[in-house]
């Protein structure tokens, strides 16, 4: 059995790392492939050396598409668009700016096939200039809860995991809001928890996750608190309608306080003093529940030591592009 996989590349901006990532998909050891890329209005010449590197593979570039938004949409429309135009039984998402190990896909298809699963999770590395770390995703078995494993982020991002399209096409609307540029991925992974009846893991990392200083997932500004908020409000509404809300409500504590610490750490004072109370409730219920890390930008951002939190954000920093 060879089924179809679709390989779905939101791109935008990201001349300096595509080849690596094309290069990636196109020598992939399995053969049934489509890839959906979607241009979401770059303004440098991503999609001219898109199409260069593509010629160096005929076969391959007669299954490749190439979509242009009318617009600059953002991650979220332009992650649903590719995927809305793909046609494979499976579905794969990569960023542009990341690159995969050559037998990701054979691996991925080859454990949903054995398994029957609707969602295949790989490891992947973690990498910064100077370093890499692996990343493994919990085993799940028939016992677990699917869904808390999905909404407590044991399964982490929609990359490097391979989903059955069926998800995105029967029942509830399983895409982030347009304009959820942020945590748009986590979103979609708590919608697609709803749906989900069998999850299969590989302990092996697959997927290269590239850590850049200059991406707009480590510069975090109003927009994203604001889609923090946004994404809560979608996830408590979702659990208030499923019935589901008293059994997750420490998690939910406790993961609010925690997201909101996380941005606090690499966002400018203007922006601390407006949201350090973000959530307050939460915390005079769930502080003590912290990790340690956590418990101390807490602890900072709450009294205001501005200081502390930037030495603090640097010595994490410090940590993730350093430690393998």
């Amino acid at each position: 059995m060879n089924p179809l996989i679709s390989i779905c590349v939101p791109i935008y901006n990201v001349a300096p790392y595509l080849e690596r990532c094309v290069h990636s998909l196109m020598q992939q050891t399995y053969q049934r492939l489509e890839y959906i890329f979607v241009d979401d209005c770059s303004t440098d010449n991503s999609i001219s050396l898109l199409e260069e590197w593509l010629e160096r593979y005929p076969e391959r570039k007669q299954h490749a598409i190439i979509i242009r938004n009318d617009c600059n949409h953002g991650l979220a429309y332009t992650r649903r668009i590719s995927i809305e135009n793909a046609h494979g039984e499976y579905i794969v998402c990569v960023d542009s700016d990341d690159y995969i190990e050559h037998d990701m896909i054979q691996c991925l298809v080859t454990k949903a096939i054995e398994t029957n699963a609707d969602i295949v999770a790989a490891g992947y590395f973690y990498e910064s200039k100077t370093a890499s770390q692996i990343f493994l995703p919990e085993p799940c078995d028939k016992e677990t809860d699917l869904f808390r494993v999905t909404l407590t982020g044991m399964i982490h991002h929609i990359c490097s995991k391979l989903f059955r399209r069926s998800l995105y096409t029967v029942g509830r609307c399983c895409y982030a809001p347009e304009g959820m540029d942020y945590l748009e991925d986590r979103m979609m992974l708590v919608l697609l928890g709803t749906k989900l009846q069998r999850v299969a893991t590989i302990d092996q990392p697959l997927y290269h996750y590239v850590y850049r200083n200059d991406s707009v997932s480590q510069r975090k500004s109003k927009k994203h608190f604001q889609c923090l908020i946004r994404f809560w409000e979608e996830t408590d509404k979702l659990l208030d309608e499923l019935g589901l809300t008293e059994k997750f409500q420490q998690y939910i504590g406790t993961a609010k306080i925690e997201d909101k610490a996380g941005l606090l750490m690499y966002c400018d004072n203007r922006t601390r003093k407006q949201y350090v109370n973000l959530y307050a409730k939460e915390e005079q219920t769930y502080t003590p529940k912290l990790t340690r890390g956590i418990a101390l930008m807490y602890w900072f951002t709450k009294h205001h030591l501005w200081i502390l939190t930037y030495c603090y954000q640097l010595y994490i920093r410090w940590i993730v592009q350093h430690n393998s």
